[in-house]
């Protein structure tokens, strides 16, 4: 995923780089698996100069080969590119940060987080293009639930595990942007900034109220109980918004055990704390009535399907997970 510098080439010599790099792939003769490497690689030199339209027009070009480990990695590294993520900047500014404020709130301090600004954000829904090719890489079907158990079946062990530390790192700068922009984040705290909501979402449910009371949600509380305006209220919520949420915070949970034994270190030591609690966490929203099986939900269309008659279960998932991971 070599994209590091961010120097930008001449348009001249760009165009010329672009014309050679086509002859090279597309020349006569090529066999199928030799032209695939070549875009790899080719994309790979657009993006060590983060080139990111023409890495992908490259690997794109050459169709999407969904089972080719490493194809899928630079293919989300190039969308990846087009939004605000920088992987040396994620390990070596943001990832000491994670838990600072715990529990998740130094996800919203990340330098990609900084710059979410609406629902629609590019650099946003890039990153999301990013993250699906890997959560369904192997050729999972769309309406499949894309698992770490799933995507076994298509890699062996070693590109398994790297496909899922890539996608785990993008879930986290995702997570953050969401919650940043979401929460109304100022400085990692939850309802500190300008746009004037103290929660998440707003609430009528009764076990999320009496738990707002009690202090572990920070200034989201049952009296100041104010949603974010891109969400909606209870009744007319935008099930699809908080889908993402629900998505981007069960990908992360399926796939940070494998990461955290393969890397471990302090950073990801405090993320193994944090799964603990996220159990307790669980437990909470079960014992408020929740069902339990909107944890093992990755699919954003299985999410609004599930959710779309009752937002029951969004209003306590938001209200005693999201709630509480941010505060």
């Amino acid at each position: 995923m070599g994209w590091k510098m961010t120097k930008t080439l001449p348009y001249t010599t760009l165009k010329l780089l672009i014309f050679t790099c086509s002859l090279l792939l597309f020349g006569c003769g090529k066999e199928k698996e030799e032209e695939i490497e070549e875009a790899i690689d080719t994309a790979n030199i657009f993006l060590s100069s983060r080139i990111c339209g023409a890495a992908i027009s490259i690997l794109e070009g050459v169709g999407r080969q969904n089972t080719n480990a490493r194809y899928l990695q630079t293919l989300a590294s190039a969308y990846a590119c087009k939004s605000d993520f920088d992987e040396p900047t994620f390990f070596g500014t943001d990832m000491p940060n994670i838990a600072s404020p715990a529990p998740l709130g130094g996800l919203t301090t990340f330098n990609s987080s900084l710059s979410m600004d609406s629902s629609s954000d590019k650099y946003y829904t890039n990153l999301w293009s990013a993250i699906n090719i890997l959560l369904y890489a192997g050729g999972i079907g769309s309406g499949e639930n894309p698992t770490v158990a799933e995507r076994a079946d298509y890699f062996n062990n070693a590109d398994a595990g790297d496909i899922n530390a890539q996608l785990a790192y993008m879930l986290l700068a995702q997570l953050g942007k969401f919650a940043f922009f979401y929460g109304n984040v100022d400085a990692g705290v939850k309802g500190d900034g300008t746009q004037g909501n103290d929660c998440f979402i707003e609430y009528d449910e009764a076990a999320v109220l009496a738990y707002l009371a009690t202090g572990n949600t920070g200034g989201c509380t049952n009296l100041t109980n104010t949603g974010h305006a891109n969400l909606g209220t209870p009744g007319s919520y935008s099930v699809a918004r908080l889908c993402q949420g629900v998505i981007l915070f069960n990908s992360i949970v399926d796939a940070l055990p494998g990461v955290i034994s393969a890397a471990g270190g302090d950073d990801f030591n405090d993320l193994d704390d944090l799964l603990t609690d996220i159990d307790g966490y669980k437990t909470d929203y079960t014992d408020a009535g929740g069902d339990p099986t909107i944890f093992i939900q990755q699919n954003q269309t299985g999410c609004e399907t599930d959710n779309a008659a009752d937002d029951t279960n969004l209003q306590l998932f938001f209200g005693f997970i999201m709630e509480t991971l941010f505060i």
